[in-house]
């Protein structure tokens, strides 16, 4: 039961900071400014807390029954861990950049939007799963 626990809590949050961090960084180097500062603070108050909530719940409800899965056969839906992860990211940053548009910003700010969730969900699955596989390594 522990271990449950521990595999549902600490690799999302591990990918939200991990994400929280490329943000803040992209915010101080390329728009130089304060991450933490007004209107930016709104972002990171209501949005990081609503995130960790849903990826605790993606992970509790889907992703440990995939790992677990990956483990035991190498496969889902015909891909592997690797295949299978990049095609989430895909649809997800494609989600997101649809969700965030606005139309009247133009196609190139839809693109922009949709490439930000690509790499901000790859760099949440790639800290989720290496901490999934650091959890198991330490446990075995």
């Amino acid at each position: 039961m522990k271990t449950k626990i521990i595999e549902t809590i600490f690799p999302p949050v591990c990918g939200i900071l991990a994400v929280f961090a490329v943000l803040a960084l992209y915010n101080l180097i390329v728009r130089r400014g304060d991450a933490f500062s007004y209107p930016d603070r709104g972002f990171f108050n209501l949005v990081i807390p609503a995130a960790t909530l849903i990826a605790l719940i993606v992970q509790y409800t889907l992703a440990l029954p995939l790992w677990k899965r990956f483990q035991l056969n190498q496969k889902v839906m015909g891909m592997g861990l690797i295949e299978f992860t990049t095609f989430v990211c895909l649809f997800s940053g494609m989600f997101f950049g649809f969700v965030f548009w606005e139309p009247g910003d133009g196609i190139g700010e839809l693109l922009f939007i949709t490439l930000t969730g690509v790499v901000a969900f790859a760099v949440y699955w790639a800290m989720n799963l290496l901490t999934l596989k650091w959890l198991e390594k330490y446990r075995n």
